[in-house]
């Protein structure tokens, strides 16, 4: 295997990020002050939401306290777009203080729990575009062209099928954003292994 895929892939060890991504969410969401599974109010849930914020990029990523991403606006307004992913829709955040206040789902600390993951899971889809863009972008466009087409020949069975169809000349500039989906891939490709 070519060693830069091979680091590549070390870096997006998938048994290693769920095990890590689950941990690092669990310890965030126990260090909050939550007093019960519901919210009363909208603004508990914000509230929460910027402390578990806070809690992750300052335990986990190791950010300064008074870092401008840690700000009550830039983290409210980070937390509102992702709660927005979450329940796929732009009213998001609003799916999210019903469930919070009403304590279906449960209740708040349900709705933290998800924003944990999708926080760390931006986190972690951000790392690998931006560790393939960087050891890819050291490979002359010869090896680049070797290392995506041995990519997609060991994991052409978990590959969609568009995927597949393009030469590696025209996926070499997609290849970063192919790898920030390989998790994901490998977690379905298991859980249809399994029958899930």
């Amino acid at each position: 295997m070519h060693p830069v895929l091979r680091n590549i892939l070390r870096n997006v060890d998938i048994e290693q990020s769920e095990a890590t991504l689950s941990r690092l969410a669990d310890e965030a969401i126990m260090a909050l002050p939550m007093r019960s599974a519901r919210a009363q109010s909208a603004s508990e849930l914000r509230n929460a939401a910027i402390a578990l914020w806070r809690n992750i990029h300052t335990r986990i990523f190791g950010l300064a306290p008074d870092s401008d991403a840690l700000t009550d606006d830039h983290a409210w307004q980070r937390c509102v777009t992702l709660l927005n992913a979450i329940h796929k829709s732009p009213r998001g955040y609003q799916a999210a203080v019903e469930i919070a206040c009403s304590g279906v789902e449960r209740g708040l600390y349900g709705v933290m729990n998800k924003l944990a993951a999708r926080i760390l899971e931006s986190h972690q889809t951000a790392r690998i575009r931006a560790g393939a863009e960087a050891m890819t972008a050291t490979l002359s466009l010869a090896e680049q062209l070797e290392v995506v087409q041995e990519y997609c020949e060991r994991f052409r069975e978990i590959l969609p099928p568009e995927i597949l169809r393009q030469t590696p000349a025209e996926l070499v500039p997609k290849f970063p954003r192919i790898l920030e989906k390989h998790p994901q891939m490998i977690a379905t490709f298991r859980r249809i292994g399994r029958g899930d």
